[in-house]
């Protein structure tokens, strides 16, 4: 009888570890393709008054810092909803997104105009903010 207790004990050990290791992946987060329309702007009050969110943008091996006033936030899976999520949870960092992907990728957003309406896409990694773009579209200005 001892014996099948111990056996018990450790496969419910086993079950709560293995319970423990999910439960702190799913708090980190799986990267999530997210898609941001905005418009470029040279500091963070003009993005704020953009859209519904102004979030900052960091870019590797570069002290550039560009500001972005946000329209629209959406997840392939989450939607919309989603989308703000993940951008209200970014306002507590500077810069709340660190940019990374293929170079000319990244250059058409670095380099883009004050006042450039733009479609970013990619994978957003939340734990380290990783925002790794897969496409930069210039959108066209909006007919007055």
């Amino acid at each position: 009888m001892m014996h099948v207790t111990r056996s018990v004990a450790l496969a419910c050990m086993v079950l709560m570890a293995g319970g423990a290791a999910l439960a702190d992946e799913s708090f980190m987060g799986q990267p999530e393709v997210l898609h941001i329309e905005g418009t470029i702007t040279a500091d963070q009050d003009a993005a704020g008054k953009i859209g519904f969110d102004a979030v900052s943008l960091g870019f590797d091996n570069s002290a550039t810092t560009r500001w972005l006033g946000i329209v629209a936030a959406r997840t392939r899976m989450g939607g919309p909803d989603r989308g703000r999520e993940i951008i209200s949870n970014l306002d507590p960092f500077t810069p709340m997104l660190l940019i990374s992907g293929p170079k000319a990728t990244v250059g058409k957003l670095r380099n883009a105009a004050v006042g450039t309406r733009v479609a970013v896409e990619g994978m957003v990694e939340m734990a380290s903010r990783n925002y790794a773009l897969t496409s930069v579209k210039v959108l066209p200005k909006p007919k007055p």
